[in-house]
C-alpha cells in the first residue's frame, strides 16, 4: 500500500522541518507545549504553500517567454517526471493541494487546545 504518490511526502517533510524550526521560537518551558506543534503545523502549511506557489509560477514564466525551444525541452522534462505532477500528487490518499488547510486548520486546533 503506498501512501504517498507522486510529491506527496513534501508534505510530511516540509512539517517536519517547520516543526524543527519552531523549537527556535520558544524557551524551555514551552517546547513540550502544544503551542509548539501549532506553530509548527502552521508554519509547516506556509512552506507547503509557498512551494506550490512557486511552482505555479515557474509554469506560468515558463509559458510566457517567447522561446519556443526553451518551452518545449520545459514541457518535456515535466512529463518526463511524473514526481513533479502536482495534480496527482497525494499524501494518505489527500491530494497535495488540500494538505495547507489540513495543517492550518491543526495548528489552530493546538493553539487553541494550549491556551485553554
Amino acid at each position: 500500500m503506498v501512501i504517498f504518490r507522486g510529491i506527496g511526502l513534501i508534505v510530511l517533510v516540509l512539517t517536519g522541518i517547520a516543526y524543527w524550526l519552531s523549537g527556535y521560537f520558544f524557551d524551555a518551558d514551552l517546547k513540550k507545549s502544544k503551542l509548539r506543534l501549532g506553530v509548527g503545523l502552521i508554519l509547516g502549511g506556509v512552506l507547503l504553500l509557498l512551494t506550490l506557489m512557486k511552482k505555479k509560477w515557474n509554469d506560468r514564466k515558463m509559458q510566457e517567454s517567447k522561446d519556443d525551444e526553451k518551452i518545449m525541452k520545459y514541457k518535456k522534462a515535466m512529463e518526463s517526471n511524473p514526481i513533479m505532477n502536482l495534480d496527482h500528487a497525494s499524501l494518505f490518499f489527500i491530494p497535495v493541494r488540500y494538505w495547507t488547510f489540513i495543517l492550518w486548520a491543526g495548528g489552530i486546533y493546538y493553539i487553541v487546545v494550549h491556551y485553554i
